[in-house]
């Protein structure tokens, strides 16, 4: 049986603009369990499904503005599980080749979730930490 392991990562980003800081948060979230079946593109187990709105009642205490997936199955139903317990009615669409800095303007002072995937969440993680380190 494979280990599961879940990624929860918050990145906080301030920005001052003279007096004033304007703060981001990104949460970034890799999908539940999903089934086994077979398939690149499966649905999340009863697991994946019970873990997710865990998921959704720890973030509960955030008021999340946006919510970014990618466009797979298991990573939109976490999306959408968490999006319903915040009534958020549109999820965005990422891919891994996201433009990290325009991004980051867009989203500037938002609470933000995205749900990805083992090899996405790191990826995105990183790339955020090299643009944070290179200004």
């Amino acid at each position: 049986m494979k280990k599961i392991i879940l990624v929860l990562f918050l990145l906080t980003i301030n920005s001052s603009f003279g007096q004033e800081t304007e703060v981001t948060k990104i949460f970034l979230i890799r999908h539940t369990e999903t089934l086994d079946g077979g398939t690149r593109d499966p649905v999340l187990s009863e697991k994946g499904i019970e873990r997710a709105n865990k998921w959704a009642e720890v973030l509960g205490q955030e008021q999340i503005d946006l919510v970014y997936s990618t466009d797979l199955k298991r990573t939109q139903a976490l999306a959408r599980i968490i999006a319903n317990s915040q009534g958020i009615e549109r999820i965005y669409s990422y891919q891994r080749n996201i433009d990290v800095e325009t991004f980051l303007k867009e989203i500037k002072g938002k609470v933000v979730l995205v749900s990805g995937h083992s090899n996405t969440t790191p990826f995105l993680v990183n790339k955020f930490i090299v643009m944070y380190y290179s200004k």
